[in-house]
């Protein structure tokens, strides 16, 4: 199966990346929410409905989709409205111990996971990894996260900065753990 027969995956923005330098990371976030403070001693963290990678490149909208049934994790160019009629805000988490470690990096991979979300229908993308020249790497998946633990998840969205973690996690329906299937660089 190619990359390109994935939902939610738009191969032509997203390997036009591959050396672009990231510059800031904001989550989508209710107007109500707080930031969640990042806990050091764990290295996966959850996000509220979203984020928005600005790259040299331009900006990658991450975020939950649920389409015709169907919940999966969306790749599109940055747009100006938010993924939801609650969310109305960007809030920047650049300064984070872990993000502030991929800021200023280039984007040397990038690997997809896909699952069978439903029989008949094209696969759908669940996690998305970002791999940069500092080797460092992040891999953003549909679950949550609770004291430290991942679980599957289909409507919530986490950041594992742990590639081993992100090596390990599996779902049903899925050939591949999170860290996927590299598909360029």
């Amino acid at each position: 199966m190619s990359h390109e027969d994935v939902i939610g995956f738009p191969s032509s923005i997203v390997l036009g990346l591959i050396g672009a330098a990231i510059e800031d990371v904001r989550y989508w976030m209710d107007e109500n929410s707080f930031l969640n403070v990042e806990d050091p001693e764990y290295f996966v963290s959850n996000i509220d409905h979203g984020l928005v990678l600005s790259t040299s490149q331009g900006d990658l909208d991450i975020a939950w989709c649920v389409d015709n049934g169907l919940e999966y994790l969306k790749l599109s160019a940055r747009v100006a409205d938010s993924p939801a009629k609650n969310v109305a805000q960007l809030k920047s988490v650049s300064g984070m111990e872990r993000w502030a470690s991929l800021i200023g990096s280039r984007i040397s991979r990038i690997g997809v996971s896909f699952a069978e979300a439903a029989v008949g229908s094209l696969p759908v993308l669940w996690a998305f990894r970002i791999e940069t020249d500092r080797e460092r790497d992040v891999t953003v998946a549909l679950g949550e996260v609770e004291d430290g633990e991942y679980s599957y998840h289909p409507s919530g969205l986490v950041a594992i900065f742990d590639s081993s973690l992100s090596q390990s996690v599996q779902i049903l329906g899925s050939p591949d753990p999170a860290w996927g299937r590299s598909v360029l660089g």
